[in-house]
């Protein structure tokens, strides 16, 4: 296995929901808009995203989610993820364990935050990286000494996508946060959606998975 080095970067993100990100992405000393989608969660909960670089700023943005189904944003706040990142090549997936500082600046009336989390991903074919994302939840859980998903503060274990943690953030940051929702009868995503991050139950930010 081949360790990177490590990463660092400050990312804005816009919650919207549990299956899109919106976010200024700060790369190369620079930021830009980025949307992702999940356009796929399978019967074992993996999911498959796709990225977009907008250029034509948050009216393009608007027009791309209604193309995929998805409603508008809901606030105009935002919460910053500061992340320091190292992955391992395992040959045939990656492994990422990021440290994240979470700010919140307390706009729209809300309360000032600064949170620290640390998020464990897996990215790659399926059943090369199956077992590898099957035993990092016991792994967690056995590190804190929780059994349960969702306790609330710095302990708690989330199973999401990074839309979904600050999604989840955003329910409990910012006042009068509500979760986007479809502009469509028809599931704008494939699967079952509440696996990729909904906030249909309670959900830090362990573990992500994505399809090849």
């Amino acid at each position: 296995a081949l360790t990177e080095a490590n990463e660092e970067r400050s990312d804005r993100y816009f919650p919207h929901s549990g299956t899109v990100g919106v976010k200024f992405a700060g790369r190369k000393g620079g930021t830009r808009l980025e949307v992702k989608v999940c356009t796929e969660v399978d019967d074992l909960g993996w999911e498959k995203w796709e990225k977009f670089k907008v250029k034509g700023g948050f009216e393009e943005m608007a027009s791309l989610l209604v193309q995929f189904g998805h409603g508008p944003l809901t606030s105009n706040a935002s919460i910053t993820l500061s992340k320091r990142r190292s992955k391992v090549d395992m040959g045939s997936f990656l492994v990422e364990e990021t440290d994240i500082l979470l700010t919140y600046d307390g706009g729209n009336g809300g309360e000032p935050a600064h949170e620290k989390w640390k998020s464990v991903c897996v990215e790659g074919k399926r059943k090369k990286a199956k077992a590898t994302k099957e035993s990092l939840l016991p792994l967690v859980r056995a590190a804190l000494g929780r059994e349960v998903d969702g306790e609330d503060g710095d302990h708690g274990i989330l199973p999401l996508s990074y839309p979904g943690f600050v999604a989840h953030a955003a329910a409990r940051l910012i006042p009068g946060f509500t979760v986007a929702r479809p502009v469509t009868d028809r599931p704008v995503y494939g699967g079952r959606a509440s696996r990729s991050g909904c906030l249909d139950d309670t959900m830090p930010c362990v573990p992500g998975a994505c399809l090849p």
